[in-house]
């Protein structure tokens, strides 16, 4: 913020979900060859993603707090079609260091103390039922009925 002004944003996130059938996580994610991917399964309940639309990151003892705002703003003008059940959703994935000093060492070199990512491409599965998401940004000049 400048001068009590908010920056004008440049893009927004739009999010296209459809129900889709005969999916499997493992057969969705061999098409992310190269990509950043994640996989996670508890029961009938399976997150599957790759691709990144956009990334949070954060650092110190406010690290909650900035993801909260970060996340905050990414999801605050987005464009959501499809009308998926909220645990479909698009969904933000990541995590938080235990730690306010945590400092990367060389295990850990690849992780922030803060981290989160919008997948490209989202797979919900529950009970069942399965929905695709696709995530990206949009320039905020571009007409939004091209995108409903």
């Amino acid at each position: 913020m400048l001068s009590g002004q908010s920056i004008p944003r440049t893009t927004y996130l739009a999010s296209y979900s459809i129900p889709v059938e005969g999916m499997d996580a493992l057969h969705f994610l061999q098409h992310a060859q190269h990509h950043p991917r994640f996989l996670w399964q508890q029961h009938d309940f399976t997150l599957a993603g790759f691709g990144v639309t956009a990334e949070l990151f954060a650092y110190g003892e406010n690290r909650f707090k900035r993801i909260q705002q970060d996340a905050h703003d990414l999801f605050a003008d987005a464009i959501v079609t499809g009308n998926p059940p909220s645990w479909a959703g698009t969904k933000l994935f990541g995590g938080f260091a235990f730690r306010s000093d945590f400092v990367p060492d060389e295990a850990w070199a690849n992780f922030y103390p803060a981290h989160f990512v919008l997948p490209h491409f989202q797979m919900v599965s529950r009970h069942g039922e399965t929905w695709l998401t696709i995530n990206t940004q949009v320039p905020s000049d571009s007409p939004i009925e091209d995108l409903q």
